[in-house]
């Protein structure tokens, strides 16, 4: 190809730095180097000194291909000036002035004190590549934004143009070998959170480094949702039960308001509504948080299970119960998540409903303030509730109608689901055996006892004296599951009024005992 030459270096390092070069270009394709030591005696070179080049010439082209470099003639010289023979051959050099295609295709995956770094490249005319990380920091180059990056004046690292452009903003990882297209970058603990940003440069033997990639990527370098441990530990890689405690214990906290508050677990919701994104902190411990809590429960790889049929709506209907009781009812949808209700009324108590209990894997419920703020989500990748049931019960919260309500339903990617709700009424079957106290007591001369079985029992309710005598059998028969009523009108067995006085009643259904106290008062 059209080369011209340029500089010639060398010869001066072995000589020991007592030795001079000269290049001279002959220009006529030509060029004489000459040099020698200028010490007295002489300081020769040795083949003992190790392999070295004696001199470098640059080659200046326009243009790339093979080009051959002939000796026309080699004088050498020992120090007495008496020459030395010497047998080199000509030879040929590729000259290289095309730099390999940009690397495509970057992706940033988090992990437990590491990212993983992958990309897409052909390995074309390729030697290495070059990892360069950045940090998004807090207006100091080197000190993470961790865990407020857009609350706080946070810098994102400018890309370079070059890998061997001289940035502090970014810091190279080790070069890779080509044929391999990932890098793992790790810490050594949890103290260097933050997100980092990542670019790949393809560099080839001659030195030339690809075009910038036209998108960096970035990720966390930790979970999002792992902030505690057993013991009150920090992180340890996992999002676990103790990491629910802790946003049970701040949910439904602000900021501004302080108290429980904590910006490590304000994590949703993130920049693309995953798991894996970026947190977009808005001071708020609220749904948004459960949801990315619940997505990354259990993980211990960015990698997933195969992700179950998700439906694009879910069938929900809005129960009141005989007992005034209201209840939110999963009738029909897969791949749902997580739900949060609200609606400016006042409440007595959310429970959890039966659905939660029929649950393989942890749910998670709660009730923000004193009107109706209800947050429910089961917990682990992919996993959705499964099966039909109540959510959750209100209880005491008088008729609600539907348009007081407003539901958000999120799917197992924390994606909005489109919801379909319905009103319905129903019998409220009981998630627990209970024997409740008698009403009225003390009472004269009639007083009735409730009792709740979950499941259908032969039940027998009888009633005994202080000194354990038996008084009066009320039942000795099968009940259904439900609540149910028995009334005792002071009378023994033998149809007669028994004296004032204290009194045990005790219920035997199945595997539940339980015996409680009244008082006749006449």
């Amino acid at each position: 190809p059209e080369a011209t030459l340029g500089a010639v270096t060398g010869m001066k390092d072995i000589f020991n730095g007592t030795g001079n070069a000269y290049f001279v270009n002959n220009l006529d394709g030509t060029v004489t180097v000459t040099a020698a030591t200028v010490a007295s005696g002489g300081d020769p070179y040795e083949a003992a000194n190790g392999a070295a080049s004696m001199f470098t010439i640059e080659v200046l082209t326009g243009s790339e291909g093979t080009a051959t470099v002939a000796l026309d003639g080699l004088v050498l010289r020992d120090p007495s000036n008496a020459t030395i023979p010497v047998n080199l051959p000509s030879t040929t050099i590729t000259i290289d002035c095309t730099a390999p295609a940009a690397v495509t295709g970057i992706t940033a995956a988090p992990g437990h004190n590491k990212v993983h770094v992958d990309w897409t490249h052909n390995g074309a005319d390729v030697d290495h590549y070059v990892v360069l990380g950045g940090l998004w920091y807090d207006g100091t180059v080197g000190v993470s934004a961790y865990p407020e990056y857009d609350d706080l004046p946070g810098t994102i690292p400018t890309p370079p143009s070059s890998p061997f452009v001289a940035t502090t903003e970014w810091v190279a990882l080790p070069d890779v070998p080509v044929g391999t297209n990932t890098a793992t970058p790790t810490w050594p603990d949890a103290t260097s959170r933050g997100v980092y940003y990542y670019t790949v440069f393809a560099v080839d033997a001659a030195g030339n480094a690809s075009p910038a990639p036209a998108a960096v990527d970035r990720a966390t370098n930790y979970w999002l949702g792992d902030v505690a441990s057993g013991g009150g530990g920090g992180p340890d890689g996992d999002v676990g039960v103790w990491d629910i405690n802790a946003l049970g214990a701040a949910f439904g906290t602000s900021q501004a308001g302080g108290g429980a508050y904590s910006n490590i677990i304000d994590v949703g919701p993130t920049d693309d509504w995953s798991r894996l994104g970026i947190p977009l902190t808005d001071n708020f411990i609220n749904f948004e948080d459960l949801m990315i809590f619940s997505l990354n429960f259990g993980v211990v790889s960015a990698g997933a299970k195969e992700k179950p049929v998700i439906s694009n709506a879910v069938d929900l209907q809005w129960v009141t119960y005989d007992n005034g009781d209201l209840g939110l009812r999963l009738v029909e949808g897969t791949g749902l998540k997580g739900v949060r209700v609200t609606a400016d009324i006042p409440h007595a108590l959310v429970e959890a409903g039966d659905l939660l209990d029929a649950q393989s894997e942890l749910t998670f419920l709660k009730n923000v303030g004193d009107a109706l703020d209800v947050s429910v989500a089961v917990m682990g990748v992919d996993n959705g509730f499964t099966g039909t049931g109540d959510l959750f019960v209100v209880r005491g919260a008088g008729a609600v109608a539907l348009d007081q309500l407003h539901v958000t339903a999120r799917s197992i990617e924390n994606k909005d689901l489109e919801v379909s709700l319905s009103q319905g009424t129903g019998t409220l079957t009981p998630r627990v055996f209970n024997l409740n106290a008698n009403y009225p007591n003390p009472f004269n001369p009639m007083t009735k006892i409730s009792f709740s079985l979950p499941e259908a029992q032969n039940v027998r309710l009888n009633v005994y004296s202080l000194d354990g005598r038996l008084v009066a059998k009320l039942l000795n028969e099968t009940r259904g599951p439900g609540l149910h009523e028995v009334v005792w009108t002071g009378r023994n067995d033998d149809g007669h009024a028994v004296a004032s006085g204290v009194y045990f009643y005790r219920i035997d259904a199945g595997p539940y005992s339980q015996v409680r106290k009244m008082t006749l008062m006449k």
